[in-house]
């Protein structure tokens, strides 16, 4: 094992894996080929160059993955645990754009799994949950906001927060108006901050 490790390091193994690491797309990938070391059984070598020769031949064909949105959640679903913990609106919006990217890849691999049955393999335990992506999608908008539909209890206090809004910005006018009429202020404009 010593001279496997020293072989290792004469082949300068750490240089091709930082190499590699240019090419992953999310930071668990990178954590991924940090953690990866070459194997001296020949059919896990024969697996491993199986896996590469079918993801070659996918780029080749311009089959790419939709590898979009993939970020690390270890860290939100571990604090999930601690009682009455709430995620953020931005967040959960992570949570249902990982579900999506998820859902996306099992479809595409679903497609092809007879031209691609070890990716396929492999793809397999990724994780999909459509009833938890609806969810979140009803109660939070593509920009990570939460919907005024999510509860009708914010709605209205949302709907009314728009009608006192235009409410005081129509009796700030007529005050400006009144105000410029008489030329004590150059512009009339109103301008809102927060």
């Amino acid at each position: 094992m010593r001279e496997l490790l020293q072989s290792f390091s004469k082949l300068e193994f750490h240089k091709v894996k930082k190499y590699i690491q240019r090419y992953a797309v999310s930071s668990l990938g990178k954590e991924r080929i940090e953690g990866i070391a070459p194997s001296s059984l020949l059919p896990e070598i024969r697996h491993s160059l199986s896996l590469v020769s079918e993801m070659k031949r996918m780029i080749q064909e311009a089959l790419l993955p939709p590898l979009d949105n993939l970020v690390d959640l270890r860290t939100n679903l571990q604090r999930t645990s601690i009682e009455n913990f709430v995620l953020s609106s931005e967040e959960f919006h992570s949570i249902v754009q990982l579900l999506i990217t998820s859902r996306n890849i099992h479809a595409l691999f679903g497609r092809i799994k007879s031209t691609y049955p070890l990716l396929h393999e492999t793809i397999t335990p990724i994780y999909i949950d459509k009833i938890l992506e609806y969810n979140i999608n009803q109660a939070i908008d593509e920009n990570g906001q939460v919907k005024d539909s999510a509860n009708k209890e914010l709605g209205s206090i949302r709907k009314q927060i728009v009608e006192y809004n235009e409410l005081l910005r129509n009796r700030l006018q007529g005050i400006l108006k009144a105000v410029t009429d008489k030329e004590w202020i150059q512009e009339d404009i109103i301008t809102t901050r927060e």
